[in-house]
């Protein structure tokens, strides 16, 4: 079978977003993210575990390392960063 894999980024509804952008970029927790997005606390609790389901992680901690992990490979990849880290400059004898 040749099926496209979906990134869990993709699948995520306009609330978990948001949920996911102020728990990974910002760090809020419960309460400060219920009070930016004008939500309540059970919906917000109810979005962190939808996003710890789909992105497979156990903590809010592993959502926040997976999201930066993942800008830093598309940074990689879009600068084209193929050369190999600690090689030595070659001189001329």
């Amino acid at each position: 079978m040749n099926r496209k894999r979906i990134k869990p980024i993709e699948t995520l509804s306009p609330a978990e977003r948001a949920v996911f952008e102020r728990l990974a970029k910002y760090g809020c927790d419960n309460d400060e993210i219920a009070a930016r997005l004008r939500s309540t606390k059970r919906a917000v609790k109810f979005h962190v575990s939808n996003l710890l389901k789909k992105f497979g992680v156990r903590s809010r901690e592993q959502l926040i390392v997976l999201h930066w992990s993942q800008l830093y490979a598309e940074l990689k990849k879009s600068l084209g960063t193929t050369a190999k880290r600690n090689e030595p400059a070659r001189t001329r004898r």
